[in-house]
C-alpha cells in the first residue's frame, strides 16, 4: 500500500507538469484565471505535501516502535527519503505559487519561472522514486520476512493453544481429581521450602558458632547449636532431604520386573524347540487313501498341533510363575491372555520360517531371537538404548510381547495393555502371507538344499 502511495503520487506530478506546460504554451494570452488554476494545482501539490508528511508520521509514530531492532534502520532510511521528497514537493509548490503571483502581475520572468517549476518538479517525482525503491527494494522484503516469522509463530501458538485445550479436557475428566494432586504437590513442595530454610539458618548459626570458635577458643556456643546428640546433626548434614518415594505400579520384587523379559524368552525357545521335536511337513502316508492334501491344508492342518502345544507352554509358564515364583501379578487373566497370545504369535513365526526356508528358517530365529533380547525394552528402557535399537525396537514381536505382560503385571494404563496386544497380534499377517502364499516359489529351491545336504552325509 506504500509503495501504490508513492507511485500514485509520483505519477500526480506528472499531470501537473503537464498542466503547468498547458498554461506556459499560452503565456502571452494568461490572464487571471489561469493563475487561478496555477493557484489550485499548487493547492494539490499542498495535499500531496500533506499526505506524504501524514504517510511519514505513521511510519515514525505508529510502525516504528512495533518493528525489531534489525528492521527499524532499513525504516529510517524510507523516512530520510520522505523527507527528501516533502522539501521538494514543498520548493514545487512555493514556486507554482511564485507563477502564479508573477502571471497576475504581468510580469516577464514568468517564463524563467515556467523552466524552474519544471526543474522542481522532475527532482519532486525523482525523490518520490527514490522512496519507493527504499521501500521496496529494502524495508518491504524485511517486512514480508517478518509478516511470514509471525505467520509461522501465530500457527504454532495456534497448535500449543489446541494442545493445552486438549490437556486441560482431558485432565479436566481425569479421576480422582488432577487438581487435587496438584494441590497436594503444592503442600508438600511448600513443607520442603520451609524445611529447607530452617536447615539453610541452622548451618549459617552453625557457621558462624564455628568462626567464634576458632577466634576465641570458646567451644560453648556450638556444643549450644550442636546439642547433647552430635549425631543427630551428622545426619542432617549428611541428608539434609529424604526423597520419599510413591509407586505407581509396584511390582514385588526385582524379578517381578525381569519376568516379562524371560517370558518372552522362554516362549520364543520353546517355539524354536517345538520345530525341532514335531515335524513341519506332512508325508503322503499320514492318511492312506486319501486324496493328497493341499499345501494351505497341511500348512494350516500341521499348525494346529503347534499352536495346541503353544497353548499348554505357556499356560505352564504363567502357573509356574505365580504359583512357585509368586510374581504377584495385578491381572493374573490378562497375564494368562498375553502369554497365551504371545505364544500362538511366536509359534506361528518360528513354524512359518521352518516351512519356507527349512533349517535356514531355523537360523533366521534364533537371529531374530538375540536382536529382540537386546532390542526389545525388556532389560533396559529403550531411551537408553542407542538410536538404531529405538528405531528397530517397534518393529520386534517381542517389544509388543513385554509391553503387554508389564501392563499384567504391573498394572494397566488406559488401553496399553489392548493395544501392545493388538500390534503383536498383527505381526501374524505377514507370517500367514508368507507360509500360504509366498513360500511357494521356494518348495523346489528347499527340496534340492535338503537333497544336497543329504548328499554331504552331515546332516
Amino acid at each position: 500500500a506504500i509503495a501504490d502511495a508513492l507511485s500514485t503520487t509520483a505519477q500526480g506530478y506528472a499531470a501537473v507538469g503537464a498542466s503547468v506546460d498547458d498554461l506556459y504554451s499560452t503565456i502571452g494570452t494568461l490572464t487571471g484565471s489561469q493563475a487561478d488554476v496555477l493557484t489550485t494545482v499548487a493547492g494539490r501539490v499542498q495535499q500531496q505535501i500533506d499526505g506524504a508528511a501524514g504517510l511519514r508520521t505513521t511510519l515514525v509514530d505508529e510502525v516504528r516502535p512495533q518493528l525489531p531492532p534489525a528492521v527499524q534502520p532499513a525504516l529510517d532510511d524510507v523516512v530520510a527519503q520522505l523527507d527528501r521528497a516533502i522539501a521538494r514537493q514543498q520548493a514545487v509548490h512555493d514556486s507554482l505559487v511564485q507563477a502564479a503571483a508573477d502571471i497576475t502581475a504581468r510580469n516577464a520572468s514568468a517564463q524563467e519561472t515556467h523552466q524552474q517549476v519544471k526543474d522542481l518538479i522532475a527532482q519532486a517525482q525523482q525523490a518520490l522514486q527514490q522512496a519507493k525503491d527504499s521501500y521496496t527494494g529494502t524495508l518491504k522484503p524485511q517486512l514480508d520476512a517478518l509478516g511470514s516469522t509471525l505467520s509461522v509463530i501465530d500457527d504454532d501458538i495456534a497448535t500449543v493453544r489446541g494442545d493445552l485445550d486438549q490437556a486441560a479436557s482431558g485432565l479436566a475428566g481425569a479421576s480422582d481429581s488432577i487438581v487435587g494432586t496438584l494441590q497436594g504437590a503444592q503442600a508438600v513442595t511448600a513443607r520442603l521450602s520451609t524445611a529447607l530454610t530452617d536447615a539453610a539458618a541452622k548451618f549459617d548459626a552453625v557457621q558462624q558458632a564455628v568462626g567464634r570458635a576458632a577466634q576465641t577458643g570458646d567451644l560453648q556456643g556450638l556444643s549450644e547449636i550442636v546439642g547433647s546428640d552430635p549425631s543427630v546433626l551428622a545426619t542432617s548434614l549428611a541428608a539434609p532431604v529424604r526423597v520419599d518415594r510413591v509407586e505407581v505400579f509396584p511390582v514385588v520384587s526385582f524379578g517381578a520386573g525381569m519376568a516379562p523379559l524371560y517370558i518372552v524368552l522362554a516362549l520364543w525357545v520353546g517355539a524354536l524347540l517345538m520345530t525341532v521335536a514335531i515335524r513341519v511337513d506332512v508325508d503322503r502316508d499320514t492318511l492312506p487313501g486319501e486324496p493328497e492334501l493341499s499345501l494351505t491344508q497341511k500348512y494350516l492342518g500341521r499348525f494346529g498341533i503347534y499352536a495346541a502345544t503353544a497353548l499348554a507352554q505357556s499356560t505352564l509358564v504363567i502357573l509356574g510363575l505365580i504359583l512357585f515364583v509368586r510374581i504377584e501379578p495385578a491381572h493374573p487373566f490378562l497375564l494368562f491372555v498375553a502369554g497365551w497370545v504371545t505364544s500362538l504369535v511366536f509359534t506361528l513365526i518360528v513354524y512359518t520360517f521352518v516351512v519356507a526356508f527349512g533349517n535356514a528358517g531355523k537360523a533366521l530365529a534364533v537371529l531374530l531371537l538375540v536382536i529382540q533380547i537386546s532390542g526389545s525394552g525388556g532389560a533396559y528402557p529403550l531411551q537408553l538404548l542407542p538410536p538404531w535399537f529405538q528405531g528397530v525396537s517397534p518393529f520386534l514381536p517381542a517389544t509388543h510381547a513385554i509391553s503387554a505382560i508389564r501392563s499384567a503385571i504391573a498394572g494397566t494404563y488406559g488401553a496399553d495393555f489392548w493395544t501392545a496386544l493388538g500390534l503383536l497380534a498383527a505381526f501374524a499377517l505377514p507370517a500367514l502371507l508368507l507360509g500360504l502364499v509366498l513360500r511357494r516359489p521356494l518348495i523346489s529351491f528347499n527340496r534340492g538344499l535338503v537333497d544336497a545336504m543329504a548328499s554331504t552325509k552331515l546332516m
